[in-house]
């Protein structure tokens, strides 16, 4: 099998994932067994929609994206929470000292095929081979568009430690990636990176890179807390109740990275509507809200900036806490300023 499927668990890691409490007959579970019914006999319907449809799915000029030099990232700073946005979930974080990335998906294709689902511009702000040296990567799920091979080879020789949900693991060791410098986790555990704590929480969602590997690894959503900031890191998540359990749990959240795009009515259980990230965003008790998952791919039939419109128009109802950086830009937390929707003239 090709490199980019990844693999599957064996020996001692795959004895672990039998004992996760997730795990029930062979497959990894949601809360209450909730899963999208993402049958083939759908398939028709869905392309029919889409091909029906008017609205603008992928920007008519390319995005105004801003290009960043690696030297510009040399410096580590120890006071600011910084936050650099790479399109769709990729984020480089800077946090009291530490650097790290989440879901650092910098590919051309959202799929194990080179033609299928393009990134909306050619290139990325950063490409991984120019990256600085990296305290960890942190991953939520398998799925082409959090997790790609690619920028795993060009990563893999500047990151001290990788963490992944169970099963996730098999892939990075396939690609290269020393045992001894993965962390896989179950929901609920807590492990350390220097002073940070870092949670791994439940969501609601699925996984697999092949058909016959669905739902084999695990999936699940961060808490990230330091001396200063503490935060959370959605993944992807259908909307349920355990934004309210995490929120009483180990809320409240200083900033909150909220999924907001590729939903449709067909997989509700696994990816939220605007108004749906922005109800769960209050449920944590986040101060601040950056909605990701949008604004690089198209993996649903809704134009490209209806996400981002949307949770705009919701935020500014409920009063939340709203930052939307360009793509590339870095956030300086403490210091933002609210500018223009720039998707309006992307």
């Amino acid at each position: 099998m090709t490199p980019v499927f990844g693999a599957e668990s064996k020996g001692e890691y795959a004895e672990r994932i039998n004992e996760s409490p997730q795990f029930i007959k062979g497959r990894f579970r949601n809360f209450g067994a909730k899963r999208a019914d993402m049958t083939f006999a759908k398939m028709p319907k869905l392309i029919s929609e889409s091909n029906k449809s008017k609205i603008e799915r992928k920007p008519k000029r390319k995005i105004k994206w801003l290009k960043r030099e690696r030297a510009e990232f040399e410096e580590k700073h120890t006071d600011d929470f910084r936050v650099t946005w790479f399109g769709h979930s990729a984020l480089l974080i800077e946090m009291e000292g530490l650097r790290f990335a989440i879901d650092p998906m910098l590919g051309q294709a959202a799929a194990p095929l080179p033609v299928a689902v393009r990134r909306f511009h050619k290139s990325v702000p950063l490409k991984a081979k120019d990256f600085p040296e990296l305290d960890a990567v942190i991953y939520t799920h398998d799925h082409y568009d959090h997790l790609d091979y690619g920028s795993v080879k060009h990563l893999k020789n500047k990151v001290k430690h990788w963490y992944a949900p169970l099963g996730v693991g098999a892939h990075l060791r396939r690609w290269g990636i020393h045992a001894e410098n993965i962390t896989e986790v179950d929901w609920w555990e807590e492990n350390t990176l220097d002073h940070l704590k870092l949670i791994s929480t439940s969501n609601q969602h699925f996984s697999g890179r092949t058909f016959g590997g669905r739902d084999k690894t695990l999936w699940c959503s961060w808490v990230i807390e330091g001396k200063k900031n503490k935060i959370f890191f959605n993944g992807d998540s259908g909307y349920y109740d355990g934004f309210r359990i995490i929120g009483e749990k180990y809320g409240p959240f200083d900033l909150c990275f909220m999924e907001c795009g590729q939903y449709h009515y067909m997989w509700k259980e696994n990816h939220m509507t605007p108004e749906e990230s922005a109800l769960a965003f209050t449920e944590l008790k986040g101060e601040k809200l950056i909605p990701i998952h949008w604004g690089a791919f198209t993996l649903a039939p809704h134009s490209w900036t209806d996400p981002i419109e949307r949770m705009s128009h919701t935020c500014e109802e409920e009063g939340i806490k709203l930052i939307t950086p360009r793509i590339g830009e870095t956030v300086i937390l403490d210091k933002y300023e609210p500018k223009t929707k720039w998707w309006e003239n992307a």
